[in-house]
């Protein structure tokens, strides 16, 4: 928890003022009072300077001055106050005002958040003052008396503790470290001690309740068990009746469908065979055509042959007769002729039996052409004649006979299958009907589901009496812890030890290891009997066993080493770091040497604080090179230089 800047405005003495916090080391503020040269430093205001801290935070300082009291006397209004704090990586920034122009009365809390050059602000302040000081004092971690405990040490602030009496130190110590809250604790944790036992008790009951209504359910989940077994039973009876009955109309759907496909293959063999039947018959039909034109062209050609016989032997006979005539020409030679009685001499027959043989040589052309065609014509016969004998002529009585048959066939082979699909689908509805869920089983599941619920909630009731019987004996056991005696064994057993350990380490640099400091819960009586006390044993080792006895310088570095001390102890209550320390003028009466080891002292804290501010009246510039000064004119305290 780091203070990175304190700004004042208005805030008792100091009009306007600005101080880095963080990381400073070993600081001095010293003053100087110009409106009243007779104080020199004091009133100069440099108390108010770090006293503006604790107001902005908790709403009054580590001396108790609150309300208007804050408000500079000469202005009366106007007062504020901020302090910018950093907290791991984020940065917050506190604000309290009084009588303000702008701001008015109040306190107001923002987050402060950088990206790169853009610059955000978000409020964080709550409803009321009450709300948004609890949210700084969860910030700053720790409430008003720890932090002024633990921050600062000042010579109002710092008690004589060695001086102090049993009953003295002893209350101090317990408002110091909080002790005084463990007997307010006391009462409190014997409250909660009875509210545990009567916890205990309303858990015992409760758990008895869970437990009862668990018997219960268990009872209700063996009935609805045996509810849905049955029911589950019985519909698996059906199903399997149903799927066994599904499965044969299924064999049978599957024989009528094989049966079907054969009488269809049965059908279109026969079929196939009529057709074969019918072109057989239509074949006969045609080979009774053809011999019958066959037959017709057989007669045309005989009738042509015929007509080309005749003419040939025609003109055969014409042939001969010419033949004769060219014969009777060559006998008619050395004869007369019948009427001039002139004899034929073969000049004399020459052109006309020229004549004559040219007929018969044009004849003879004839007959040979028409015996060619005779010739042909006898051909075309014969091939005709082959053509009529070799068409066979099929049995067409027997033919219609056999496609009479398969026709019958035919008629008699039933394709349409049997209807087996809806006797199927019905049975499938039947087993789709039984396939619903069983209606005890939701029953069964809220059941057992409320059954693990009261388990759980049985085992969370057990847990809860085991606890509260833990709370009950822990706040048992802190009745006693915060009882007189606890209170004191605790003091004893824990912070005693602290403070020895504190104040010697301190005492040792101070005295140089000459004086030492002691606390303890037990005395001895004249008696030589232990009783308890609280005191502080102080020993020089030069000479002196009591405080009393101790020089002033020397009584200054006791009282010095034992607040130190104590403040460190309170500073650890601190639930975050604060890495600021300020010591008012805590030098007092101190010698020079004395001083000196003071610085030794407040350095070596310097470094575990990281900041450490020094108010003193005596000139510390030797030993502190790093000093603040603030100057008061005209009722007005500011940073000089």
């Amino acid at each position: 928890m780091k203070f990175t800047t304190l700004s004042v405005q208005n805030f008792l003495s100091i009009k306007e003022a600005k101080i880095d916090l963080n990381d400073r080391g070993l600081v001095l503020i010293e003053g100087i009072n110009e409106d009243d040269p007779s104080a020199k430093s004091n009133g100069a205001g440099k108390s108010s300077i770090v006293d503006a801290l604790c107001w902005c935070l908790y709403g009054k300082t580590a001396r108790g001055v609150s309300s208007d009291a804050v408000v500079n006397r000469k202005t009366k209004k106007n007062c504020c106050v901020s302090v910018l704090i950093q907290d791991g990586e984020d940065e917050y920034l506190v604000v309290r005002s009084r009588k303000h122009d702008k701001n008015g009365t109040g306190l107001a809390v923002s987050k402060e958040e950088t990206f790169f050059d853009y610059c955000k602000s978000t409020a964080l302040t709550k409803g009321t003052t009450a709300e948004t000081q609890t949210f700084v004092e969860e910030l700053i971690g720790c409430p008003y008396e720890v932090f002024v405990a633990a921050v600062y040490a000042g010579q109002e602030a710092m008690p004589d503790l060695p001086s102090m009496t049993d009953k003295q130190l002893k209350t101090l110590i317990e408002e110091v470290i909080g002790v005084d809250r463990l007997t307010a604790a006391y009462a409190k944790a014997n409250a909660k001690y009875r509210e545990a036992v009567d916890a205990v008790q309303r858990a015992v009951f409760e758990e008895q309740k869970l437990v009862d209504e668990g018997n219960t359910q268990l009872a209700w989940q063996k009935d609805i068990f045996e509810k849905e077994q049955k029911w589950g039973v019985e519909r698996d009876i059906k199903r399997d009746a149903l799927e066994i009955r599904h499965s044969h109309l299924l064999r049978d759907k599957l024989e009528e469908s094989a049966r079907v496909n054969k009488a269809k293959a049965d059908a279109m063999e026969l079929q196939k065979h009529i057709d074969e039947v019918r072109k057989k018959l239509k074949k006969t039909e045609d080979e009774r055509n053809a011999i019958a034109a066959l037959r017709t062209d057989l007669l045309s050609k005989q009738y042509a042959a015929d007509g080309l016989r005749n003419d040939y032997l025609r003109v055969g006979n014409a042939l001969k007769q010419r033949i004769d005539e060219v014969k009777s020409f060559d006998a008619k030679i050395g004869t007369k002729c019948s009427e001039c009685g002139k004899v034929y001499q073969a000049e004399d027959l020459a052109e006309a039996k020229a004549i004559v043989t040219k007929a018969a040589q044009d004849l003879a052309v004839e007959v040979r052409r028409a015996n060619a065609a005779w010739q042909d014509a006898v051909k075309t016969v014969q091939e005709a004649e082959d053509k009529v004998n070799k068409v066979v002529l099929s049995d067409t009585r027997s033919l219609n006979l056999e496609l009479d048959e398969c026709l019958a066939k035919l008629r008699s082979i039933d394709c349409k299958p049997a209807d087996y699909q809806s006797a199927i689908e019905q049975v499938e509805n039947q087993i789709e009907a039984l396939s619903v869920p069983n209606p005890y089983t939701d029953q069964l599941d809220k059941v057992n589901a409320r059954i693990n619920e009261l388990n759980e909630l049985i085992k969370n009731a057990r847990a809860k009496i085991e606890n509260r019987k833990k709370n009950e004996e822990v706040f048992k056991g802190l009745t006693e812890v915060f009882g007189p005696k606890g209170v004191r064994a605790h003091i004893l057993d824990t912070i005693t030890p602290l403070l020895n350990d504190r104040t010697a380490r301190y005492l040792d640099v101070l005295s140089d290891g000459k004086l030492r400091a002691v606390w303890t819960t037990l005395s001895l009586t004249k008696k030589g009997e232990v009783r308890e006390q609280f005191n502080i044993a102080v020993s020089n080792e030069v000479g002196g066993g009591t405080f009393e006895s101790l020089s002033g310088g020397e009584k200054r570095k006791v009282r010095v080493a034992c607040c130190l001390a104590l403040q460190e102890i309170v500073a650890s209550r601190a639930t975050k770091p604060i890495e600021l320390f300020i010591a008012d003028e805590v030098d007092h009466a101190l010698d020079e040497a004395g001083v000196e080891r003071l610085i030794g002292v407040l350095n070596e804290k310097a470094e575990t604080c990281k900041s450490l501010f020094v108010i003193s009246h005596n000139p510390l510039r030797n030993w502190i090179d790093n000093v603040i000064t603030i100057k008061k004119k005209d009722g007005y305290s500011e940073i000089g230089c």
